[in-house]
């Protein structure tokens, strides 16, 4: 209890002062004993966000990433790992955590246009057509339309330039009612 109040009073000081380095020097001395999830999800954030405020992104997702591991559920800590892998060089990281976030999402609609999300990331960004189509797929299982799936999968089978895709997409899009011209 001395430990944790101590710490709090630490932080609360560095913030009052505006020194942002400080207060993430203190969160990862206390990150990794931190047992609350709750407290340890904030503690990462204060460490991801001093490092996107220094342009250290690979510290900012590793801090975010155990936020994440901490505490699965915190919405926050999620949505700024979606923000940074959505910035880097890795867009099949990106694709990957989008999924996972599919099932912390209240609705099998919000689920369906997550996957669709993912989907794109997959073809058009990381040039993965089976984990595209995969993922369009799994949109599909959360009841995104047909027509909407046969389109999307059309655009992105002309992008890859993959002619057996275009052209399953394109009898779909028809068998669901589109016109055939």
């Amino acid at each position: 209890l001395v430990r944790t109040t101590l710490m709090n009073q630490r932080l609360r000081v560095a913030d009052m002062m505006g020194d942002l380095a400080a207060s993430a020097r203190l969160a990862e001395g206390h990150l990794a004993k931190e047992e609350d999830a709750g407290v340890a999800a904030a503690l990462g954030l204060r460490i991801a966000e001093d490092a996107l405020r220094t342009g250290d992104t690979a510290r900012a997702l590793e801090a975010v990433s155990k936020a994440v591991s901490k505490d699965p559920g915190n919405l926050s800590a999620r949505a700024l790992q979606l923000d940074v892998l959505a910035d880097s060089d890795d867009p099949a990281a990106f694709a990957t955590l989008l999924e996972s976030f599919a099932e912390y999402l209240d609705t099998d609609e919000a689920r369906g246009r997550t996957f669709l999300l993912s989907a794109f990331v997959w073809g058009m960004l990381a040039g993965d057509v089976e984990a595209a189509r995969a993922a369009i797929r799994q949109a599909g299982l959360y009841g995104v339309p047909p027509s909407t799936l046969s389109r999307l999968s059309r655009a992105m089978a002309a992008y890859c330039a993959d002619a057996t895709w275009h052209d399953e997409a394109t009898r779909r899009l028809i068998a669901s009612g589109a016109d055939p011209t």
